[in-house]
């Protein structure tokens, strides 16, 4: 029976060498946007955009999480991928 070796054991480190490790990190673009992002993108003022949020009437859904507001990226991308489809006449 073949035990597998775990990272830790094949860069040679024991149990208390734990932060000498450092994993490797990509960019993520995150899915999700602030209630700033979402502002900055649909050209709102934060005032307008927070205003809107809490009377649940921006083109797009929000989450809340805490105190704050949620958006996801893609229903953004898609809303405004449709706009412009509508605007220039051409389907996506």
């Amino acid at each position: 029976m073949t035990v597998p070796i775990t990272r830790r054991e094949s860069l040679g480190l024991g149990a208390s060498d734990k932060s000498r490790i450092v994993e490797p990190t990509t960019p993520v673009e995150c899915e999700t946007l602030t209630l700033t992002e979402l502002a900055e993108r649909l050209g709102l003022s934060m005032t307008s955009a927070y205003v809107l949020a809490n009377k649940n009437q921006l083109p797009i859904p929000a989450m809340r999480v805490g105190r704050r507001f949620l958006f996801s990226r893609r229903a953004l991308d898609d809303l405004l991928d449709r706009q412009h489809d509508d605007t220039t006449g051409h389907a996506a």
